[in-house]
């Protein structure tokens, strides 16, 4: 066989090529142009599958700022910012969802008057406390034994609203027996274990979705964070409160947040711009962080004499963290 009149294969590929990839790129046709529409229709939809995807997992729909991109939306950007100034939702879970996925239709903020930015940053959700329960004995030795669960149970369950940020009281009835009768203290102490036994069970599943509700929440507060701007020390300000508001809700992520802070403030504390007022306003919210000691319920136990003895641990801040946020603040202007 001769091969002195074959074409080099590679050759022949690549004379190809560049036809067929013209002809595939010219395939190809424009992304069409995002569609108008209004913020209330966003809004509407935004509550619709945040409702749908928690009754039907305990999930949230999307894990990234997504909304915009996949309907091919656009809003004015006026719409947004006037929605970002005020509650979107009874339920601060879902109000954060909300305007996380509004930052995504991209929002400038930093082209936005300080005042309008102070209102946005003022109605930021808070997280959820963590749960309570509180078990119910009767004095008389009449009557039965209640317990009531300071969580937010109702909303836990198809995201109904609240009152405030997390206030409410789920009041199950355990073992009640009817009023007058006389319980003997072997029957108190059954009906005390059960209890106990549902309040620790129910405490554990109440923590497990108050976490998982409050992540929409804590995203929405760092998306933001990130999209203020830094002038006047409107970023730290916000960043320092952000700490303190996980806090006092006793939320497990403080401590990461005030890592954060911590680092943001090696950089943001030096600004020129801060004036003499805002800083020590700054310094005064970083100083009660190191006094803070929020109770979190651990559990419920049996004690002696048929008593119930309550479990809890205290989050507290790293003072050295805090100490670093004011020294930085001090340095800054010369102190």
């Amino acid at each position: 066989m001769s091969f002195r009149h074959c074409i080099p294969v590679a050759l022949v590929l690549a004379s190809l090529l560049p036809s067929v990839m013209t002809r595939t790129a010219r395939a190809v046709p424009p992304p069409p142009p995002p569609r108008p529409t209004t913020v209330g229709v966003v809004i509407s939809a935004l509550q619709k599958e945040a409702r749908q995807s928690w009754k039907a997992d305990r999930t949230w729909p999307r894990k990234t700022q997504d909304f915009a991109v996949e309907k091919n939306w656009s809003v004015p950007n006026d719409q947004i910012v006037q929605a970002l100034t005020r509650r979107l939702n009874k339920n601060p879970a879902i109000d954060a969802y909300i305007k996380w996925q509004l930052l995504g239709f991209g929002v400038n903020l930093a082209e936005l008057e300080d005042e309008k930015i102070r209102r946005i940053v003022a109605t930021t959700p808070r997280p959820l406390g963590q749960p309570k329960v509180q078990i119910q004995i009767p004095r008389s030795g009449g009557g039965g034994v209640g317990m009531s669960f300071g969580s937010q149970f109702n909303y836990v369950a198809d995201l109904d609203p609240v009152v405030g940020d997390g206030v409410a009281l789920y009041k199950p009835r355990m073992a009640s027996v009817n009023t007058g009768a006389r319980l003997t203290e072997d029957d108190m102490r059954q009906m005390l274990v059960a209890a106990v036994r549902t309040a620790n069970q129910r405490l554990r599943e109440a923590r497990v979705s108050i976490n998982a509700i409050n992540q929409s929440v804590l995203t929405y507060r760092e998306a933001l964070n990130r999209a203020l701007p830094r002038r006047r020390g409107i970023r730290l300000g916000a960043m320092i409160q952000d700490v303190r508001d996980r806090a006092v809700a006793g939320d497990p992520s403080s401590g990461g947040a005030l890592e954060k802070l911590v680092a943001a403030s090696r950089e943001l504390a030096v600004d020129p711009s801060i004036t003499p007022q805002a800083r020590a306003e700054m310094q005064a919210m970083a100083r009660s962080l190191s006094t803070m000691r929020t109770p979190v319920m651990e559990g419920v136990r049996m004690a002696a004499g048929n008593r119930v003895a309550y479990d809890a641990s205290f989050l507290t801040l790293e003072k050295q963290d805090v100490v670093e946020v004011m020294q930085q603040l001090a340095h800054a202007r010369g102190l």
